[in-house]
């Protein structure tokens, strides 16, 4: 093999170094052109990106502005229905208290017609006077305050009835501002029922009774129910005044004597 001198291998070298050089300084310019194309790339899909996200909150934003405004006006218009609705509900209430007054004064004046169609009425003389001068009371049920007062100064009555009376005395009592249920009712296989009635209970009960028996819209038979009732109390009642204006010896006969035992039977003994 010929050899070749130093000056060749040296330019052969040389040759060699100019190659890779250039070489290398054109790798290094497509590696910058493609980083620069990358940061041009990345750099528009970021703008992209941005401008995606900017226009989707921009739409979100639109919507829920649109939302809340239906669900407002939907919360306006129910309130006002239902401002109109009970403006309408109180309305009608008022009409209704309205009328209940009415009524009420109405029942109230019928009841008092009532008591003076059947307070007594002036009698004429038989004397040839020719003078007019009232009756008397023939009873002490005439005497409404005073029944009441008697009721007032007892402790306790005993009334012996048959159960439906006693239903009766209930009903008719119950709205009584003294009306209390006396707690121990006793019944038998009869149905005939005992109970103590306390003063004040027994004012309820005379209240009320005197009330129904003198009201026009009470039926007959309630009426006359009320009537017997009531009489039969104040007749109780006046039997303890009279034994109690005459004293006994006997403490026992004379506690016995002072119960006011109304009994609501006309049954023969």
């Amino acid at each position: 093999m010929p050899w070749r001198n130093d000056d060749g291998i040296r330019d052969e070298l040389k040759h060699l170094r100019e190659t890779h050089r250039k070489a290398g300084d054109q790798l290094a310019q497509r590696l910058a052109n493609g980083l620069d194309d990358n940061r041009r790339e990345t750099s528009d899909l970021r703008r992209e990106l941005v401008d995606t996200l900017s226009g989707g909150l921009a739409e979100l934003r639109h919507d829920n502005d649109q939302l809340r405004d239906q669900l407002t006006e939907a919360l306006r218009d129910g309130f006002g229905r239902v401002h109109a609705e009970n403006l309408e509900l109180r309305a009608r209430l008022d009409r209704a208290v309205e009328h209940l007054a009415q009524a009420r004064e109405t029942i109230l004046t019928m009841r008092a017609e009532a008591a003076e169609a059947r307070a007594p009425q002036p009698a004429v003389s038989g004397d040839g006077g020719g003078g007019d001068r009232p009756t008397a009371p023939s009873s002490n049920e005439d005497d409404y305050p005073a029944v009441l007062r008697q009721a007032a100064g007892i402790a306790y009555a005993h009334i012996d009835c048959h159960r439906d009376t006693w239903a009766f005395l209930v009903a008719q009592s119950a709205n009584g501002e003294h009306f209390h249920l006396p707690s121990d009712v006793a019944s038998d296989k009869h149905g005939l029922i005992a109970a103590d009635l306390s003063g004040p209970t027994l004012i309820a009960v005379l209240d009320a009774l005197w009330h129904t028996k003198q009201a026009p819209e009470m039926t007959a038979g309630a009426q006359a129910l009320a009537e017997k009732v009531y009489e039969r109390i104040v007749n109780a009642l006046s039997a303890v005044e009279a034994t109690s204006s005459k004293p006994t010896a006997d403490k026992a006969d004379q506690d016995a004597k002072d119960v006011v035992s109304i009994v609501i039977d006309d049954r023969p003994a």
